[in-house]
């Protein structure tokens, strides 16, 4: 079973029709619910989307509620050193990023999927490569991609009739 953090943008573009990867963020929600997956939806999520929609919009039946606590938010504090140290960058939306990855990381969820590529997935990877988060990180820009998602990363065969 693959366990699954969604990130904010994950879920806007989910309900957001107009995004450019909502079809793609619809695939990867409909292949969550023919397998079995463990989604979280952290509360920093929940806070970040609350700020222009309504928590009755979220799937909160579907994933498993994660509170922010004191073991997240001593990762975090080391990812966001390594992450400043790097880049330099004391943006309050990148310390959220990074209390997510933490999150991510010390729930064990093994992918976090989410639409922000240019800060989430940069940094979410950056500590990936440095051997500090275990957690992989897919895109939505990148497309739906079921192996992505599969322990052997096997891909479906598909045979022309």
């Amino acid at each position: 079973m693959v366990s699954v953090m969604l990130d904010t943008s994950f879920l806007i573009t989910l309900h957001d029709r107009k995004r450019p990867h909502h079809e793609t963020a619809l695939a990867y929600w409909r292949w969550f619910e023919e397998n079995d997956v463990h989604l979280y939806l952290s509360s920093i999520v929940v806070s970040e989307y609350c700020v222009k929609g309504r928590v009755e919009e979220l799937p909160l039946e579907d994933g498993l509620p994660l509170p922010f606590t004191m073991r997240h938010a001593t990762k975090s504090a080391k990812f966001f050193a390594h992450v400043h140290r790097a880049k330099g960058s004391k943006r309050d939306a990148v310390k959220d990023d990074l209390k997510i990855i933490a999150q991510a990381h010390c729930e064990g969820c093994e992918k976090l999927l989410t639409d922000d590529v240019n800060t989430m997935a940069s940094h979410a990877r950056q500590l990936h490569a440095a051997g500090l988060c275990s957690t992989e990180t897919l895109t939505l820009s990148e497309g739906f991609d079921a192996a992505l998602l599969r322990p052997d990363r096997q891909r479906e065969l598909r045979l022309e009739e």
